[in-house]
C-alpha cells in the first residue's frame, strides 16, 4: 500500500510534524510506503521516502497556486497513491484535487478550518471564542484582533475556511481530541466523517530524578501558549525554583521585558529551540511541566510527552488539555487565566516531591496505555481501510464512462 502525506514541513517544526514523522516511521514498520509532499525547504534527508517540495502550496490566494497544483496534480498522477493523508495544510485546492485522484483524509491540528484567524481565541478580550464560523468573524477581526484587519488577508482567511468547511461533504476529517470534533460539528461536519484519533509519543527510558527545582515550558513562544502567563506565576514561587524556556518566537522579546519589569530575569533560563536529545535532558532534569496556554489547545502534545518522561503536568483548562490531563492524578489543571491557581498548583508539586513522582508514574501508564504507537497506527489502519472501502463501494456505483478513476485495492 502507498500514502501520499501532504504537509507545510518535512522537518520537525512543531506537534503537527513530530506526529507525522512518528506515524510515518509506524507505517513503514507495517510495510506501507510514504510518499511527502511539503511546501518549505528542509535539512531532513531520507533515502527510503520519495519527498517532494512544491512552494505555494499551502496559500489559495498566492501568486505560486497554480503552479503548486498543476505539480500536485503530476505527483499524484505519477506517484499512483492508494490513500491521501492531508496533514497541517489548510488550502481546500488541495482537498479538491486530492479527493479527485484517491481516497483522501484530512487530519486536524489547528483550528484554522472553522476560525479564519486560526486561533478561536479573542486577544483583546482575553478569552476563547465559543462562536461558530460565519460573517460575524469579519466583525470580530477589527473588534477584537482575533485576524489580521487587513482586507485581503482577512477575507482570503475567511473564504478559505468557508471552503474547507464546505468541502467536508465526502471528506474523513481526523482529529486529535473530542473538543476539536465538537467544534467541527459545531460548523456543520457530517457525524460520520468526524474521527477523533489521539496522537502517539514515544516511551523514553525513565533515569533517576535530578532533586532540581525547575519548572520547564515548552513550545512556540506566541502569545496563545502562555509564557507570559507561566511568568508572571515565577514571584509567587520559592526564589530558588528555576524557569527553563525550550522555545523560540516572535513573542521572547516580549517575554524577557516583561521578566526584567518583575525582577525575575536571572531565575529563567531562555534556550531557544532545542534538539531532541537536549529536550528529552530538558524533560529529565526538569520537576513540572507547565503547559500555560490561553487558546484552546486542539490536544497539547508537550502534556503526554512530559508524561512520558514521569513528570506531573500543570496546565489551564482549556481546548483538548483535560482529555490527556486529569486533575489530580497526572497533575492539576487552573482555571483559565487564573495566574495564582498555577502557581499554588506549580508550588504544591516542588514541595511534595513524591506527589509529583507518583503523578508522573500515572502519566506515564497513562501514555503506555493510550497514547502507545501500536495503538495509535492499528486504529489508523483501520480509518484507512473505511476510508478505502467507502471509496471502492461509491465507485462501484458510480455510472459507467462517469469519469472517475479505476476502483483502488484494500490492503
Amino acid at each position: 500500500m502507498k500514502v501520499l502525506h501532504i504537509n507545510d514541513y518535512y522537518d520537525r517544526v512543531g506537534g503537527a510534524e513530530t506526529i507525522l514523522f512518528s506515524v510515518l516511521d509506524a507505517l513503514e514498520e507495517k510495510g506501507i510506503t510514504n510518499v511527502i509532499v511539503h511546501q518549505h525547504p528542509t535539512d531532513v534527508m531520507t533515502d527510503w521516502r520519495r519527498v517532494y517540495k512544491v512552494p505555494g502550496l499551502g496559500d489559495p490566494y498566492s501568486r505560486q497556486a497554480s503552479i503548486a497544483a498543476d505539480t500536485l496534480q503530476r505527483i499524484i498522477r505519477e506517484e499512483k497513491p492508494d490513500l491521501i493523508q492531508i496533514h497541517d495544510i489548510c488550502n481546500p485546492d488541495v482537498v479538491e484535487i486530492s479527493r479527485r485522484y484517491a481516497p483522501t483524509i484530512q487530519s486536524v491540528y489547528n483550528h484554522i478550518f472553522y476560525c479564519p484567524g486560526g486561533g478561536k481565541y479573542l486577544p483583546f478580550l482575553g478569552r476563547i471564542c465559543e462562536r461558530p464560523f460565519g460573517k460575524g468573524c469579519l466583525v470580530s477581526a477589527f473588534l477584537t484582533h482575533c485576524n489580521s484587519i487587513r482586507p485581503r488577508v482577512l477575507l482570503s482567511s475567511y473564504h478559505r475556511s468557508r471552503r474547507m468547511l464546505k468541502n467536508s461533504r465526502g471528506l474523513v476529517f481526523l482529529t486529535l481530541s473530542k473538543y476539536q470534533a465538537e467544534c467541527l460539528l459545531q460548523n456543520g461536519c457530517p457525524p460520520e466523517a468526524v474521527k477523533v484519533l489521539p496522537p502517539l509519543t514515544d516511551l523514553p527510558a525513565l533515569h533517576a530524578p535530578h532533586g532540581k527545582r525547575q519548572v520547564l515550558f515548552v513550545g512556540r513562544v506566541v502569545k496563545q501558549k502562555g509564557l507570559d502567563q507561566l511568568i508572571h506565576a515565577l514571584p509567587y514561587l520559592d526564589s530558588s525554583c528555576r524557569l527553563i524556556v525550550c522555545g523560540d518566537g516572535p513573542e521572547v522579546h516580549t517575554a524577557k521585558e516583561i521578566a526584567q519589569r518583575l525582577g525575575i530575569e536571572a531565575r529563567i533560563d531562555f534556550l531557544g529551540w532545542v534538539g531532541r536529545d537536549k529536550l528529552g535532558l530538558c524533560y529529565e532534569a526538569s520537576s513540572v511541566v507547565v503547559v500555560p496556554s490561553v487558546w484552546p489547545e486542539p490536544f497539547g502534545m508537550v502534556g503526554i510527552e512530559a508524561m512520558s518522561y514521569g513528570k506531573p503536568v500543570v496546565a489551564f483548562r482549556v481546548g483538548g488539555i483535560p482529555e490527556w490531563l486529569e486533575d489530580g492524578a497526572t497533575g492539576f489543571l487552573a482555571k483559565p487565566y487564573d495566574v495564582k491557581e498555577m502557581a499554588e498548583k506549580i508550588s504544591y508539586l516542588l514541595k511534595h516531591p513524591d506527589v509529583a513522582r507518583e503523578m508522573g508514574i500515572r502519566g506515564r501508564k497513562r501514555v503506555e496505555q493510550d497514547f502507545n504507537k501500536q495503538k495509535h497506527i492499528s486504529s489508523l489502519l483501520e480509518f484507512y481501510k473505511e476510508v478505502m472501502d467507502d471509496r471502492f463501494r461509491s465507485k462501484a456505483s458510480a455510472p459507467k464512462n462517469a469519469g472517475v478513476q479505476t476502483p483502488i485495492q484494500a490492503f
